[in-house]
């Protein structure tokens, strides 16, 4: 049981945590709430089911992905999570993420948009890899389309779920996350570019051309370091919890996001003039840089975890959700704090 559990739940190890979107961005679950200053309990416990409604749904794209391209990863030579599995059993157990869904979202049943939404999601995500549309091999429409799936929608579900409709708030934190989800996913394509021409897959990356891709997706990741920013004018402007005398400890976010930043821009100059190649920019890279802190380590850990601590006097009940972030991103071991871009930085 333990076993499958960690297989299909935890398809390669555990990206239903750690590359879904609504985990990426849960900074926005704790922006909605001290924006609206419910710290109540039912509150929060609404926040802990739809965070299972998400998993399970992400996990359901996963595995149908999985499922429809276990032949192509054969050729490919890539890891397929029913590669041992007949037709039936991997099916069965696609569709019954779908199923433990539904009854983990039993609490927003009652409200209309939130099921013409995960509706959409689920119908976009399902013919991302099933034929006959099966759109991830449309090209530049593809990417639109995956990043509408795994990315914007599902925080457009967070919004409908939470009744949160402050428009000018919803554009710019769904313009911040559509622009992860196309870094995200470039990076992605990338990374397969020479299998995927080798096999004529044909994705935005081969049709692009790789040199050109490239430089779209630097572009695209300077564009989201800006809607951060922007999103953080936001945060001091709408925040009052926690304000004394007109100061706000976002400020000091703000500050060091800032002075990140700059460095980050400084680093960007001095790689131009040594002629440095992609890696040394791209913050998905395996190594540790001032670029994954800026668009992974920041949003994903530091942002987050400030806002928590400033819900945390109002409902103790979101410590929660601090254990979480120590657990999943092993912050109570010795060796990955020192190998992060910032203790060396520091040091």
């Amino acid at each position: 049981m333990r076993q499958s559990i960690s297989k299909y739940f935890g398809w390669r190890n555990w990206a239903v945590l750690y590359y879904n979107s609504i985990f990426e961005n849960i900074f926005v679950f704790f922006y909605i709430v001290l924006v609206k200053e419910d710290f109540s309990v039912s509150f929060f416990i609404s926040v802990v089911l739809f965070l299972l409604v998400s998993a399970f749904s992400t996990t359901y794209g996963y595995l149908i992905n999985d499922y429809a391209d276990r032949e192509l990863d054969k050729t490919h030579g890539k890891p397929n999570t029913f590669a041992d599995d007949s037709d039936g059993k991997a099916l069965g157990i696609t569709v019954s993420f779908l199923f433990v869904a539904l009854i983990a979202a039993i609490p927003f049943w009652d409200i209309p948009l939130f099921w013409i939404i995960w509706l959409l999601w689920i119908i976009m995500t399902t013919f991302y890899s099933l034929p006959p549309l099966r759109l991830k091999e449309r090209g530049r429409i593809g990417l639109v389309f995956v990043v509408l799936a795994q990315r914007v929608l599902p925080l457009v579900l967070v919004f409908a779920a939470f009744r949160f409709f402050e428009l000018p708030d919803i554009i710019l934190l769904l313009v911040y996350i559509l622009l992860r989800g196309t870094t995200s996913d470039m990076n992605h394509q990338l990374e397969d570019y020479e299998k995927d021409l080798s096999t004529s897959t044909k994705t935005s990356a081969v049709a692009t051309g790789r040199g050109r891709y490239q430089k779209w997706f630097l572009h695209a990741l300077s564009a989201e370091r800006f809607a951060l920013f922007l999103i953080l004018i936001l945060m001091l402007v709408r925040i009052k919890v926690f304000v004394v005398r007109d100061i706000s400890p976002l400020w000091l976010v703000l500050l060091l996001f800032l002075v990140i930043w700059m460095i980050s821009l400084k680093e960007n100059n001095a790689d131009k003039m040594k002629k440095k190649d992609l890696a040394s920019q791209n913050p998905y890279h395996p190594d540790k840089n001032i670029y994954q802190f800026i668009h992974l380590v920041f949003p994903n850990i530091l942002l987050p975890g400030v806002l928590i601590l400033l819900i945390l006097k109002h409902c103790p009940f979101y410590a929660a959700f601090i254990i979480f972030f120590v657990l999943i991103y092993r912050l109570y071991d010795v060796d990955t704090l020192k190998k992060s871009f910032l203790k060396r930085w520091i040091s």
